[in-house]
Order: structure tokens, then C-alpha cells, then sequence
């Protein structure tokens, strides 16, 4: 519960900056420090706003306890947004390898710690160390790195048209973001929690691992293809990349989807009984996600932004309309929904991008 309402508070405290860095053409500090600015400025608005309100989150998932743990995590967004404003230019500049070295020392780091603090103290708020020392080393490592680009500045000339970039930008995940909360809160207080276990855990084995192998992939990618002539040679190396990402997810899935119930538990356990009717659903949805999910970074990358608010509002739109039909007797078919969705949007989303890409319809970059 504290991590879904943290998820909320790291997309807020990013503010869209970390693709509106990336996607930008000019290598000048000057601009790049502008950006860390704001990223500084907003991440410390987000983790304030979210450590006073702290109560009413708990609240709202009826967990009042949970309240000092959200506090402790909301200290590590002031530097999310500026960390995801560095990420940027790390991907922008191609410095991809040292980010990742970066990446994985700080979360040893914030381990360790972790580790230690349970140990210590055995108290739930211990839990939310290990972020927060993450955060904070990873901030500082990125910082180092990059020198005075990361520093500051008080000239913010020319930073309306990022900042619009990014706003942009965070309208459509905001949406995909209340897309998945507001179903999984509704699941939590109907189904009840052993529903919502059995969700998490078939998550967990199907959508993080292909989710987080989509965004190492996308964020090498991203800064690749942004241009000023979108419909330069751009359609032909979408497609292409769409059609490779294809081969490489959909066969697995198909493979995998008769056999995942039974190889879940065999692995796993029978305690993943429900959990395993959940899974082939959930990795069909991901694998179809991922399509989806490179699709909207061809969008955001040529500045095609508009079209990514309908895009991200049609998961949201479908489980309101299956709402009545997935009842209390058939959690599963709250997985199985998942699979549509993917389909519809992604089917969208493609069709938009065609129509985008044709001469007479292309918007340059601002």
C-alpha cells in the first residue's frame, strides 16, 4: 500500500522532466541545469505535500498505522525528481553503463542498510530505509558524475517549452497510473485481501519482470529516436523496432501460457493456488504491453502528445465497463480483463501512430 501511494509521488515529483531532458537536441549545460532545477524545486513540493498528507493516504487504504511509513518514504522524493532529471541526461548523453553502475551500487547500498535497520530495530518503519538511502546515494552518485551540469542555476531561459513537454507527458501517466490504482484499490475492498495477495503475487512472477526488462529497453531507445523530422525514415524504424519487439515477447508468452498454472505451483507452491489462475492472463496483457508500451514512446518522442491521454484513459474506460461483469465469484476474470485492455489500446495506439507519421499530418518538435 505505502509503495503504490510512493509510485504516485515519484511520477508527481518526476513532473515528465526525465523524458523532456532526454528527448532534447542540444547537449548545452545550460539548459540541461535549467531542467535539474525544476526537477529540485518540484521534488521537494511532492515530498512535502505527500509527508503533511501522510494520514489521509493511510486512510484511504484503511491502514492508519501506515501513515509514519509513507513519512520516512516521502523524505526520498525530494531528490526523485531530481535523480530522474540526471537519468535524462545520462540517457541522453549515451552514459547509459555508468548510470547503470550507478543504479546498482545505490541499491546494494540502501540494502545494506535496509538490512541492518530490521535487524536492529525490528519495526515496520525499517522497511522504508532502504529506498531512502537508494535515493539518496544514487542522487549524489549521478551528481558526481556529471559535474557542474548537475548543479542549479537561476537562469531558467527557455524552460517553458520543457516544462510543457513535461507536463504533457505526465497528463497520460497519470492516467495509466489512476488506470491501475483505482481497480486494485477497488479489488482491495471487495474481494478482500487474500484477492489482492494472489494479484500481487501473480504480478510479480508476469508483468514487473517484462515491465522492467520494457524499461531498460525504452530508456536506451528513447533519446535514439528523437528527431526533428519525424517523418524522416521514422515510420520504417518504428515498425521495425515494433515488429522485433514482437519476436522477441509474444512467441515466450504463447509458449508459456498453457503450462503457467502448473508450472506456478510446482515452483512456487500450492499456496499460489489462485495466484496461478491469475498468471497467463496477466502475461498475455504484458507481453501485449509491451507493444503498447513501445508504441507510446514513439508518440512521446515525436511530440505526438495529445493522442496519449485517450491512450492511457482506455484501460481505465474498460475495467468501468467490466466492472458489473467481474463480480465477488470470479476474481480471475479481473486478470482475464487485462488482456483486452492491452489488446484495445495498443490496437489504438498503433492505428494513431500511422495516421501521425503521414506527411501532411506530422508536427515537428517545439
Amino acid at each position: 500500500m505505502s509503495l503504490g501511494v510512493m509510485a504516485l509521488a515519484t511520477l508527481l515529483a518526476s513532473a515528465g522532466l526525465v523524458n523532456a531532458v532526454s528527448r532534447r537536441l542540444s547537449n548545452d549545460a545550460t539548459g540541461d541545469r535549467a531542467i535539474v532545477t525544476a526537477a529540485l524545486v518540484v521534488g521537494m513540493g511532492v515530498g512535502v505535500f505527500f509527508f503533511l498528507s501522510a494520514q489521509f493516504w493511510a486512510g484511504l487504504w484503511g491502514n492508519g498505522a501506515a501513515s509514519n511509513l509513507i513519512r520516512i518514504l516521502a523524505v526520498s522524493q525530494v531528490l526523485t525528481g531530481y535523480s530522474g532529471a540526471l537519468t535524462g541526461i545520462y540517457r541522453r548523453l549515451g552514459r547509459m553503463g555508468m548510470w547503470s553502475a550507478m543504479s546498482v551500487l545505490s541499491n546494494i547500498a540502501g540494502l545494506l542498510v535496509g538490512i541492518v535497520s530490521v535487524a536492529a530495530f525490528k519495526e515496520a518503519w525499517c522497511l522504508a530505509v532502504a529506498p531512502v538511502v537508494a535515493a539518496v546515494t544514487l542522487g549524489g552518485s549521478l551528481a558526481r558524475g556529471l559535474g557542474w551540469r548537475a548543479m542549479p542555476t537561476r537562469h531558467l531561459r527557455g524552460l517553458r517549452t520543457d516544462l510543457a513537454y513535461g507536463l504533457k507527458s505526465l497528463g497520460g501517466s497519470l492516467i495509466s497510473y489512476v488506470a491501475g490504482f483505482v481497480p486494485t484499490l477497488v479489488m482491495s475492498r471487495t474481494l478482500g485481501p487474500l484477492v489482492l495477495g494472489a494479484w500481487n503475487r501473480a504480478t510479480t512472477i508476469t508483468a514487473v519482470p517484462i515491465e522492467q526488462a520494457m524499461t531498460s529497453f525504452t530508456s536506451v531507445l528513447f533519446p535514439a529516436f528523437r528527431t526533428h523530422r519525424p517523418g524522416d525514415h521514422s515510420r520504417r524504424r518504428w515498425t521495425l523496432m515494433c515488429a522485433a519487439i514482437a519476436l522477441l515477447v509474444l512467441p515466450p508468452a504463447a509458449t508459456l501460457l498453457p503450462v503457467m498454472p502448473r508450472l506456478t505451483i510446482d515452483l512456487l507452491g500450492p499456496q499460489w493456488g489462485l495466484a496461478s489462475e491469475m498468471a497467463p492472463w496477466l502475461l498475455v496483457a504484458s507481453a501485449i504491453g509491451t507493444l503498447r508500451t513501445a508504441l507510446a514512446m514513439a508518440l512521446r518522442s515525436h511530440c505526438h502528445l495529445r493522442c496519449r491521454i485517450p491512450q492511457s484513459a482506455c484501460p481505465l474506460g474498460f475495467h468501468v465497463a467490466q466492472r458489473p461483469r467481474c463480480g465477488a465469484e470470479s476474481p480471475v476474470a479481473r486478470a482475464r480483463s487485462g488482456s483486452s485492455r492491452g489488446t484495445s489500446t495498443g490496437s489504438w495506439c498503433s492505428s494513431r501512430l500511422s495516421r501521425t507519421q503521414r506527411p501532411h499530418r506530422t508536427k515537428s518538435l517545439e
